[in-house]
């Protein structure tokens, strides 16, 4: 089998039971070690239930990566009036959480009823926008060919933040590796730093991960670099020092918001060290 990647010979790494009833290969490329399903036949079966009874973190993880989301912003697009997309969004959850703390925000998700975020799917909004970012979490191993995905998503953005998993050392089995996830038959592509290389190449982007499960890649000149976009994953300043211009560098961008968006009160989430003003728009 050739890589989805970077093209080169990918070789058998193991089967395993998918869905209970399908053995499916999985494959390893040898030069970028992304590791691909034989070609998928089975997403129709998959995806009967487009969120998974086995995603236990369906609600609490949007609500964690909407700080995340936050802070990007406020570092790279603090003005404001910008409109986001939340890409592979579900039953809009994050879309929601970003409008009601004053973010611009729409939904897009082929798969999934739109349960919080109704009015706010980009097909809603019939007007052609470039989105300065789309997020994309958990939806890379969802995706059978993922460079042409990525490149349809280059039409509509310069920078794409997203999360995915990255592959562990020594994995031989899908045992090894709970994010195989083979009970549920949805994760189909498995990625490498490595394998995000050859992705930014191939759409000369430039990439930032923390090495593990969050990632941006980009087109735009974004000052960002990979310590503050470690720190926007964590929420951890990495000293004092950095915290009290993190904390005043807040207080400006709350100062130079539009006055269109009012603040209603500050929530302060003591998890993360980190305060964001709930606000919300007059078409909500």
């Amino acid at each position: 089998m050739m890589c989805k990647i970077c093209g080169q010979r990918a070789k058998l790494l193991f089967s395993a039971r998918i869905l209970d009833r399908h053995v499916v290969g999985y494959f390893r490329c040898e030069r970028c070690g992304f590791i691909q399903t034989e070609e998928p036949f089975w997403l129709a079966e998959a995806y009967a239930d487009a969120v998974s009874v086995f995603d236990v973190w369906a609600v609490s993880r949007p609500l964690g990566d909407a700080l995340r989301v936050a802070r990007l912003i406020d570092q790279c697009w603090p003005d404001g009036t910008q409109t986001f997309l939340d890409f592979g969004g579900g039953t809009g959850i994050l879309t929601r959480r970003m409008r009601d703390l004053g973010y611009p925000f729409l939904r897009s998700d082929a798969y999934s009823a739109n349960l919080y975020a109704r009015f706010f799917d980009d097909t809603d909004n019939p007007t052609s926008i470039h989105f300065p970012l789309i997020t994309c979490f958990e939806i890379f191993e969802h995706l059978p060919n993922p460079r042409p995905e990525l490149a349809r998503l280059f039409k509509l953005t310069d920078t794409i933040f997203f999360s995915t998993n990255l592959v562990p050392p020594a994995v031989k089995t899908a045992g090894d590796w709970d994010y195989f996830a083979p009970v549920h038959g949805q994760h189909v592509s498995f990625y490498t730093v490595a394998a995000l290389q050859e992705l930014a190449a191939s759409t000369c982007s430039r990439l930032l991960t923390n090495g593990a499960n969050y990632h941006i890649l980009t087109r735009a000149d974004l000052l960002l670099s990979q310590a503050q976009f470690e720190e926007i994953v964590s929420g951890r300043p990495a000293s004092l020092m950095r915290r009290a211009l993190q904390k005043a560098g807040h207080a400006l961008l709350r100062l130079a918001r539009p006055s269109r968006l009012k603040p209603r009160d500050s929530l302060t989430f003591p998890d993360y060290g980190y305060v964001c003003r709930k606000q919300s728009r007059k078409s909500d």
